[in-house]
């Protein structure tokens, strides 16, 4: 049913939640559930991003978003994900909350957009296990192996659609294509999924390759606004199955049960890793190391492997990649000077890495060009690359390599690079 209602001209769908097959019980909840936090934001905030209310347009330094336990509230967060001009909040409950810029309806829901709002109509009695946010889009997992998705598709001419005859959705809606779904990834413009029978479906914008899959350009809107399985099969080795997604703004990365890792999308500053190639589809120069988690900005990318490492390639103007220096790389190259780092998540321009915690009292370089000291038990936050809107917790400097946050000793949980603002999860205090 069409809602009265246009942004700019369009129409906005609205399905309500009776479109979704209601659960016959309650979803069922998770044996393990990750331990709740506070929610810190710094950053742009011109969108409502941080959540702050109206009139805080930036933050220099991590600010506690105090509103989920504000006025009697007391909500759990488990995890976080920032996009490129709004935020995300999952609960112990299973549910989600949002914020920040809804022009093309990537809250899911009505209300005040700079406060965080509850997510409802389909997710209504379902757990949500996973939320991942892109531009304009937000698409979430739940613990049913299905997943909901609102918000829209942009490409270079503005709107491009969302799913099916769709344009925007104004609130969540079940991918009705997906089922038994393991984990969910978010590019800019694009959504990728991966199946217990380690197939890998892709929908949203693919102009650059980043789906994965042929699409004729008579048809492409209708062929890319629909999950489908990749057509990408590896040369020279066996099967088609694949074990991982990673979703980085323009470009996609795979790994395969070979333990091989593919890169697909866009390539003009080397970000598939794979040397001076045009190539859209790629085999990332990065022999036997074993992968634990891939990021990427609009142009570069990170690559964590398992031994606690991190590795970068793609363009580097704005320090982005965090060698010292502006110069662009289409191989992988390690970024040094970080101690064993356990997760890593990149904004369209900068990065941020989380690492283990200390064995031993230690430093490490921060803010204003001081020495931020980290006890042993501790973790550390470092970011690089753009940061002229505070990202970056060091004024509104870039940082030309790895930069520690002061946290006051403050143990983080989790943390999200969005598009100009950052968002960390740390433990509560006395904890």
């Amino acid at each position: 049913m069409a809602n009265d209602g246009g942004i700019g001209g369009l129409t906005i769908e609205h399905v309500p939640a009776a479109a979704a097959p209601p659960s016959p019980v309650p979803a069922k909840r998770p044996d393990v559930v990750g331990e709740a936090g506070d929610v810190f934001v710094l950053g742009s905030g011109e969108a409502g991003q941080l959540g702050l209310g109206p009139d805080v347009h930036e933050r220099e330094r991590p600010a506690k978003l105090k509103w989920f336990e504000e006025d009697g509230r007391d909500i759990a967060v488990v995890s976080i994900c920032a996009g490129g001009m709004h935020s995300a909040a999952l609960t112990a409950d299973g549910e989600i909350y949002t914020w920040g810029c809804n022009d093309h309806m990537s809250l899911g829901r009505p209300g005040e957009e700079t406060e965080p709002g509850l997510v409802q109509g389909a997710l209504t009695g379902q757990y949500v296990t996973k939320v991942v946010c892109g531009d304009s889009v937000t698409a979430c997992l739940t613990t049913e192996g299905r997943v909901y998705a609102w918000g829209t598709f942009r490409d270079n001419n503005g709107v491009f659609g969302f799913y099916h005859d769709i344009k925007v959705q104004d609130t969540p809606l079940l991918i009705e294509e997906l089922e038994h779904v393991t984990a969910i990834s978010a590019g800019t413009n694009h959504l990728a999924a991966h199946t217990s029978d380690h197939k890998i479906y892709t929908w949203g914008v693919g102009e650059q390759g980043q789906l994965g899959r042929k699409t004729s350009a008579r048809n492409a809107r209708s062929q890319c606004l629909v999950p489908r399985t990749i057509n990408f099969r590896p040369h020279g080795l066996p099967g088609n199955r694949f074990t991982a997604i990673y979703c980085a703004g323009y470009h996609t990365f795979v790994v395969h049960e070979s333990s091989a890792v593919f890169g697909f999308g866009l390539n003009q500053y080397g970000q598939l890793g794979a040397g001076h190639t045009q190539a859209t589809e790629c085999v990332p120069q990065l022999h036997g190391v074993g992968i634990a988690a891939i990021t990427g900005g609009e142009t570069h990318t990170l690559l964590l492997d398992v031994e606690g490492r991190v590795h970068c390639c793609g363009r580097g103007d704005s320090y982005q990649l965090g060698l010292g220096d502006d110069a662009s790389h289409s191989v992988m190259k390690t970024v040094p000077n970080l101690p064993t780092i356990a997760t890593v998540s990149s904004g369209a321009q900068f990065c941020l890495a989380l690492s283990a915690p200390a064995k031993a009292p230690m430093t490490a370089p921060g803010p204003d060009g001081e020495d931020v000291a980290i006890a042993a038990g501790q973790n550390i936050v470092y970011g690089w690359g753009y940061g002229e809107r505070g990202q970056l917790a060091n004024g509104s400097e870039d940082n030309e390599r790895p930069t520690a946050f002061n946290l006051k000793e403050r143990f983080v949980l989790e943390l999200s690079a969005g598009g100009q603002h950052s968002m960390l999860l740390l433990r509560k205090k006395g904890q």
